[in-house]
Order: structure tokens, then C-alpha cells, then sequence
């Protein structure tokens, strides 16, 4: 279902793994888990930002056991594992530059944030987010994304399994579906965007709609 009764289309992204955006995630997640491994009452701000041939660490902890982690291995482990090996593309995990500026957390975000109790505790970062449950699909997702989500899913299978071989880790997926009084009627267009090697568009067009159906 749709909060909107009006006839309208809907549009929603869904990015792979291999997406800058998402690349960054994970090594940050990576980097979270691996200190709360150490330290289970461990508070980490773990910013990352990548480009050409550089990942680069910044934030600050609270956490006994920082100093054991290997951020810059963690770094390199989770960008291999999304499947970035070729340094000719200019971003491989075995050749990129990789600077870390964490440091230790400011005592006045300290001040807010550890206070011991839940009922006195403080958050050193605010935010707002927004969403629904829908049954549209059996997910419980709107349409559109829950659509867009899946086609990601079906892009990283071909790669991962050589499926279209020639296929690399950055995808982006858009899907927009026709709703009528809340209610998805149609898709109407699909976008998927994936990174290969130097393949005709023809034959990256015919084999994504012959994967995907």
C-alpha cells in the first residue's frame, strides 16, 4: 500500500554492495564490530570515505581494546571480500592507500554519553528517520523499493557466481510502479546501472533481461 490515494508512481533505489556509499558502510561496521568485540561497552564514531585508490578512517571510540584492531586490515578484508581485486580499476584492496585519523572520544561527548544509567544516559548524535510497514508485498515493504532491493539481489548472484562474468561490484537498481487508490498497480519503467569490463551494451542489456526475469 501507498500513504497516497491519488493515481501516482512511485520511484526507489536500491545500491549493491559495491556501491562508494555502501563500500563505506560495511568497513565502518566492520570496524564497530571488531571493537565491540573487545569491549562490549565500546562507543565508536567510525566515519569512512573512499575514492580513487584511498580509504580513509576518521571519528573517535571509547574502547579498552582499540589498540589490538587492525583497522587498516579490516579496511583492505572487507573491500576484497565485496570483490574489488583489480588495481587497473584504480580501487583494489591490495594497493589502495589507507589513512586513519580516529582518535580517542572528546570528554565533552564523553560527558553526555556515559552517565551509567539508561535512564540518564545522553546520545552524542541525533537523528530522525521515517517509514511503514506495508502489505503490498509478503515482505511487508512498499512495492518499489522491496522490487528494487531484489533486482540488486539478483545482480550480485550473476556476479558472484559468474553468471555474466564480466559483471564488477558498483550497481544501482530503480524501480517505478503505478499506484491507483494506494494500491500498486504496474511497473513502469526499470533502471539497472552496473559496472562491467568493456562489453558491448547490447550484450550487457540482453543478458541482464535474460538473468532477471
Amino acid at each position: 500500500m501507498s500513504k497516497f490515494n491519488s493515481r501516482h508512481v512511485f520511484t526507489s533505489e536500491s545500491i549493491s554492495e559495491g556501491h562508494p556509499d555502501k563500500v563505506c558502510d560495511q568497513i565502518s561496521d566492520a570496524i564497530l564490530d571488531a571493537c565491540l568485540a573487545q569491549d562490549e561497552n565500546s562507543h565508536v564514531a567510525c566515519e569512512t570515505a573512499v575514492g580513487p585508490d584511498i580509504v580513509v578512517n576518521l571519528g573517535e571510540f571509547r574502547s579498552t581494546g582499540y589498540d589490538k584492531i587492525d583497522t587498516e586490515g579490516i579496511a583492505r578484508e572487507v573491500v576484497k571480500s565485496i570483490g574489488y581485486d583489480r588495481p587497473e580499476e584504480r580501487f583494489s584492496w591490495s594497493t589502495f592507500k589507507y589513512i586513519n585519523t580516529m582518535h580517542g572520544q572528546s570528554s565533552d561527548i564523553n560527558m553526555g554519553v556515559n552517565r551509567g544509567s539508561e535512564e540518564t544516559q545522553g546520545a552524542g548524535d541525533q537523528g530522525m528517520v521515517f517509514g511503514y510497514a506495508s502489505n503490498a508485498t509478503k515482505q511487508l515493504m512498499p512495492a518499489p523499493i522491496m522490487y528494487a532491493h531484489y533486482l540488486i539481489g539478483k545482480m550480485r548472484t550473476a556476479r558472484r557466481k559468474k553468471i555474466i562474468p564480466y559483471l564488477r561490484p558498483d550497481a544501482k537498481s530503480q524501480v517505478s510502479i503505478l499506484h491507483e487508490n494506494g494500491k500498486p498497480v504496474r511497473i513502469t519503467d526499470i533502471v539497472i546501472s552496473n559496472q562491467t569490463e568493456k562489453v558491448p551494451i547490447e550484450k550487457v542489456r540482453s543478458d541482464i533481461e535474460e538473468f532477471a526475469r
